[in-house]
């Protein structure tokens, strides 16, 4: 009877209805407003989570949510395609009786969730570069792409700041290591995508950039004094506040030095009530979300339910789950009878979800957004942060040898240096060479001045030290002691460059490896662009610990 008179008064609320209609509803069809849900597209990442048996009993499963519950929204998570994740958006709109908030991580743009589509740079890459005009056409192309497939709720900009060369999870999402920098970058992608017409969602508050841990697998610990956070971590994030951002996410990690103790940012009232809301002034129409309550850094101890309780006790007015969504809804609904939560609390909550929905709910029928035009933006991106670090990283064909380093397969670079350049010598060593190879690279450069090192197959992970093998390293260490003068393209991080033998005379900083970023490369040594980005991170002490 109560999910008949549920229902009922589901089908009664108008799209646009005021915030306040919901309050009359029962505590059982309210609490499902407080939750955005987990949609999967990939069957991989559903069993990798735990979200179900199979994509297909899981993909039904949210059907059968979002048509019978008042669900505040939804999250793709996995892979994606355009089409795809289109068709299934107009799929659960229509099966909604309220507007929905539909949320994906899209820091840099489709490619970060979507298959078959031009890659945009990640944050490092974005932070390397001076032009702001180009910050905001990269934040305005992901803007357009995400709504052209039906996406309200950007999660981002990431405004933590990557302090610690050994961050495991953050990195290259990051925007650099300078406060100012990234609160700078935050503020122009919030003021871009709210022009745009899509909402943001600035993440991991107060702070993930300076762990060594990854909250997904574990509870990050920072040790860092209020004082310090206050002038370095929460920078960016009162840069978001003075732009209106919409919603903060709150991070999986504990600070013990502070008021917060060992209870994890996003369970804790400290950070989600005093510091944000009331030092921070949070605008009251905005709405904290908690990172995923499936990760290791939320369940310490614990399960999801009870994380999830504690999370809106803690002040969140969203919590994204994957995995026991029923049981979530009960373990609110029971706390809210026990008076453990007051009821008067839960309708703040979703007035402020329900304001954030009729915001932005609007049609998947955007124009799309040019092919050549994303090319052509992708090429400038990657073009404009190329950045020189030492002397500039000349090339003369007639002089160089080049070693790709990584895969003995040439990379596009390469093989186009060769069709513009055809008396160009090329050697490739993989990631376990041989002592026998590098004596025959030193062979080679006898008739060469100069060895141009092109590392093309880096790994994103400090854990990993990038990809540059003890092997790789001691094979360039010996040709650097050989005299030769060696330069380097880095098709990576720029923390790689402290990891090389030492000193390095020239380094060219592409951040990734994509075909914009190739492309940008080959304009550089063929001598029609000179770089003119600017290093996001200090890699001078970047070999010393930062373990927390």
């Amino acid at each position: 009877m109560l999910k008949l008179l549920c229902l009922f008064l589901l089908a009664a609320i108008p799209l646009k209805a005021e915030p306040f209609d919901r309050a009359k509803l029962p505590i059982e069809a309210k609490v499902p407003m407080l939750f955005m849900i987990a949609d999967y597209g990939d069957e991989a990442l559903v069993l990798q989570e735990g979200a179900g048996t199979s994509l297909a009993a899981v993909t039904a499963h949210i059907d059968q949510l979002v048509s019978t519950k008042t669900i505040g929204g939804v999250l793709f998570k996995g892979k994606w395609t355009p089409t795809g994740l289109k068709e299934r958006i107009r799929h659960l709109s229509a099966l909604s009786a309220t507007p929905l908030l539909f949320a994906q991580d899209l820091e840099w743009g489709l490619s970060m969730r979507h298959d078959g589509v031009i890659e945009l740079p990640k944050a490092l890459c974005i932070g390397a570069i001076t032009d702001e005009t180009l910050v905001q056409d990269w934040a305005e192309a992901i803007a357009k792409t995400a709504k052209e497939v039906g996406i309200t709720l950007f999660l981002g900009p990431v405004a933590d700041v990557n302090t610690n060369p050994k961050n495991p999870v953050i990195h290259d999402r990051s925007f650099g290591d300078n406060f100012h920098d990234v609160a700078r970058k935050v503020g122009i992608v919030i003021r871009t995508l709210h022009k745009n017409g899509v909402a943001t969602c600035v993440k991991h508050f107060p702070g993930h950039g300076n762990t060594s841990k990854d909250s997904h697998t574990d509870l990050p610990v920072i040790y860092s004094p209020m004082s310090a956070l206050e002038t370095i971590e929460l920078v960016p994030f009162k840069e978001a506040m003075r732009n209106d951002v919409d919603c903060v996410m709150t991070a999986h990690i504990a600070l013990p030095n502070t008021e917060g103790g060992h209870t994890p940012a996003s369970l804790s009232s400290f950070w989600c009530q005093k510091i944000l809301r009331n030092s921070l002034k949070f605008h009251d129409a905005g709405v904290v979300i908690t990172d995923d309550l499936i990760m290791a850094g939320a369940l310490s101890n614990t399960t999801c339910a009870e994380a999830a309780e504690r999370a809106v006790m803690a002040g969140n007015d969203l919590c994204i789950i994957s995995k026991n969504i029923e049981e979530c809804f009960e373990a609110i609904t029971t706390a809210v009878h026990s008076k453990k939560i007051s009821e008067a609390d839960i309708d703040t909550h979703i007035r402020r979800v329900a304001n954030l929905q009729r915001r932005y709910h609007h049609s998947t029928e955007e124009p799309p957004f040019s092919l050549v035009e994303m090319l052509e933006l992708s090429d400038r991106l990657y073009t404009h942060a190329l950045t020189n670090v030492g002397e500039p990283c000349s090339f003369s064909p007639k002089t160089t040898l080049i070693l790709q380093v990584g895969s003995t397969s040439l990379c596009p670079l390469i093989r186009s240096l060769v069709q513009v350049y055809p008396e160009t010598s090329v050697v490739a060593m993989g990631r376990t060479p041989h002592p026998e190879e590098i004596n025959g690279i030193l062979r080679a450069l006898c008739t060469k001045k100069e060895l141009l090192v092109v590392l093309c197959d880096l790994e994103r992970s400090p854990a990993l030290s990038f990809g540059i093998t003890p092997e790789v390293r001691e094979g360039l260490q010996k040709i650097h002691t050989s005299g030769c003068t060696l330069r380097y393209v880095v098709f990576g991080s720029p923390y790689v460059i402290p990891l090389l033998p030492q000193p390095v005379c020239s380094a060219l900083v592409a951040f990734e490896k994509t075909p914009g970023s190739e492309r940008a490369v080959l304009r550089t040594l063929c001598g029609t662009f000179t770089p003119v980005g600017k290093l996001p991170v200090n890699i001078r002490h970047s070999k010393e610990s930062s373990e927390n």
